[in-house]
């Protein structure tokens, strides 16, 4: 049985055909290490896994619903990936505070912690000016979210939209790139709570003993 992931299907009709024909038209221009694709993705960081290998029932909790927005760009043959783009309430978390997160991360905040277009327009012409640097010219799909807006004087980067309601259908990213991100974050997150709990036991077991 297989698992889907990202957007619900759409009851309306995608002519999903043309955009392919289009596409592979298109792409005749680039190499594959040229075609990029991004998407945005809600990121509850605080979120604890609702399933237990305990057999003893214990009582239930309300779960954190802390958000943060993250956007994930790479190319089609995942030798390029971008730094990902974190969106958060906060001008400055406190958790960045005496750390070099710019080596990780792109922040950027805004009052809901989704992405706007503003943030957009501030990404994507600093992206474009590194691929200038580099000479280097790229084909982006993106999907017609109404924050991806485009400013016109891009000079490396041509845009190709996916059909409106087809992300689920055609979005690389959110068909298991996304998934697998979260996966590995839930992952490092509860090794790091693991490696603290017992760190814990171990400083609490000295104590007591001295």
């Amino acid at each position: 049985m297989l698992k889907l992931h990202g957007e619900m299907r759409t009851d309306k009709v995608v002519d999903i055909n043309s955009f392919r024909e289009e596409f592979k038209e298109i792409s005749k221009s680039y190499k594959p290490d040229l075609i990029y694709n991004l998407d945005e993705t809600a990121l509850y960081y605080k979120l604890i896994p609702s399933k237990s290998v305990c057999r003893n029932r214990f009582q239930g909790y309300k779960n954190f619903k802390d958000r943060v927005s993250i956007m994930l760009c790479s190319n089609m043959t995942g030798s390029h990936k971008l730094k990902p783009v974190m969106i958060g309430k906060p001008k400055m978390p406190r958790c960045f505070k005496n750390f070099d997160y710019g080596c990780l991360v792109s922040y950027y905040s805004s009052q809901k912690a989704w992405m706007t277009g503003s943030i957009f327009i501030d990404w994507i012409i600093s992206f474009d000016l590194q691929l200038k640097i580099k000479k280097k010219k790229i084909l982006l799909l993106i999907d017609h979210c109404p924050a991806h807006s485009i400013p016109q004087n891009l000079d490396c980067i041509k845009i190709l939209f996916f059909p409106k309601n087809s992300t689920g259908l055609l979005q690389p990213m959110d068909i298991g790139i996304i998934k697998t991100f979260k996966t590995h974050f839930m992952r490092r997150k509860l090794q790091y709570l693991t490696d603290l709990l017992e760190t814990e036991n171990i400083l609490y077991t000295i104590h007591t003993k001295n």
